[in-house]
């Protein structure tokens, strides 16, 4: 399954129910594709403030489909997210310290 999207924050709702779903159909248990669920939201919500600066009209890719063993037998799922948005370094993406009680940069421990 793949969908487009543009980084406008009213689509994120609709792409975690996609999502949930999806991973339902996958075997998954609903309280652990809510937290599937949950991560892709997470990453959403990073590439639309912090790679597209919050612009609503930039393209975004999301697809899923069954991970499988080499025998094909499934074992969970896979997810891609796709965007234009600047390039990160990895080594610059840090998350505080989750004794550090406050709202807001909790995205990468989610994820």
């Amino acid at each position: 399954m793949r969908l487009e999207m543009r980084s406008d924050p009213r689509f994120l709702a609709g792409a975690r129910k996609m999502v949930q779903a999806v991973a339902e159909r996958l075997g998954f248990e609903e309280s652990e594709s809510s937290r599937v669920s949950l991560a892709v939201d997470e990453a959403l919500c990073n590439i639309i403030r912090h790679g597209y600066d919050n612009a609503a009209d930039k393209p975004i890719w999301l697809s899923l489909w069954p991970a499988r063993e080499s025998d094909g037998h499934p074992r969970g799922i896979r997810i891609v997210i796709e965007d234009e948005a600047r390039q990160v370094e990895l080594a610059t993406i840090k998350s505080r310290d989750l004794e550090d009680i406050r709202p807001h940069g909790l995205g990468v421990h989610i994820i």
